[in-house]
């Protein structure tokens, strides 16, 4: 690895494909930096020490790093606890401002004790942290008997450490979620999942949310039983409303929800209308305009609150 001691006024540092030999080269590479504040790591590999991660990091520490970029993959998260773990000790200062993690497809109970590291490890510091790509498993759920607004029909059990913690970031101020489909998992949005987050951030200085959900229409089951309603309900825009409806999100200024209508089937007024790539693409364009709206008029049902506050913004993408 060549040493770049000498170029002390890197302030940005991209690593893309790299195999270290060990954590110790990396954090050596790193910290190496005095003036580093971005740093972008998309499958680093070699970093899955067994060696006391702790201790490597107090003996090698961050000082300035604020933000942190992460792109592990399905098949490169094998590093993640020691990388994180790692991280957590090279930042005694609590830098970190900006965290952004590209799970890669991959089930996100793999890498939530690492996510959690992070979280940990950034604290008070954080204001804003992006996540994309992150799937769960359809037995994956929320958690039975896990503090919540009534209404929404508790599930299988997941133990709280396979669930993201934001208890310590007590400044958030924006939070970003890609809630991806993969074949053969359940989407995060149809389990509860997101009402269950934000009803455990501990920050009141939230200022924006975004969520975006690609292809909503994909669990035809969902539709074929009850529709929006259903959707609304499974999803739990009645409990998010509620949720950020209370004096501890009063800074909100931006709730945004995107949707990708690619791949359609939906009812509309009674009629199963099965729309693929096949079909004009004047009717085409046209039937997608008619399901954002129907879709965005239930989901503003289900959020007076929100909608009322002026702050909701619902886009097809």
């Amino acid at each position: 690895m060549i040493s770049l001691q000498r170029f002390s006024s890197i302030a940005e540092l991209h690593l893309s494909r790299v195999r270290f030999r060990n954590l110790q080269q990396f954090g050596d590479l790193v910290c190496a930096l005095p003036r580093l504040g971005t740093l972008r790591l998309r499958n680093i590999m070699g970093l899955e020490s067994r060696s006391d991660t702790v201790a490597l990091g107090r003996r090698t520490t961050v000082s300035v790093l604020s933000n942190f970029e992460l792109y592990f993959g399905e098949y490169y998260n094998a590093a993640l606890p020691a990388l994180t773990s790692w991280i957590g000790a090279a930042l005694p200062n609590n830098t970190l401002t900006n965290i952004s993690v590209d799970g890669g497809y991959s089930e996100i109970t793999q890498w939530t004790t690492s996510m959690n590291q992070l979280l940990r490890a950034a604290g008070q510091s954080l204001r804003s942290i992006h996540i994309d790509n992150m799937c769960i498993r359809s037995q994956e759920r929320r958690p039975q008997g896990a503090p919540f607004i009534p209404g929404f029909i508790p599930v299988t059990e997941v133990p709280i450490d396979r669930l993201l913690n934001f208890v310590h970031n007590t400044h958030l101020r924006s939070i970003s979620l890609d809630l991806v489909y993969k074949e053969g998992a359940h989407r995060a949005v149809f389990n509860g999942w997101l009402p269950w987050l934000l009803s455990h951030i501990s920050s009141g200085e939230l200022t924006d949310i975004e969520v975006y959900i690609p292809d909503l229409t994909a669990c035809n089951d969902i539709l074929a039983r009850g529709g929006m309603p259903e959707i609304c309900n499974s999803v739990g825009f009645s409990e998010i409303d509620a949720i950020i409806s209370t004096p501890q999100f009063e800074r909100l200024q931006h709730v945004r929800f995107l949707f990708d209508l690619e791949e359609v089937h939906w009812w509309i007024d009674g009629d199963d209308i099965a729309v693929d790539h096949n079909i004009h693409p004047i009717f085409w364009t046209e039937t997608r305009r008619i399901l954002a709206t129907k879709i965005f008029n239930g989901i503003r049902e289900h959020m007076p609150l929100t909608h009322a506050r002026g702050i909701l913004s619902l886009e097809r993408c």
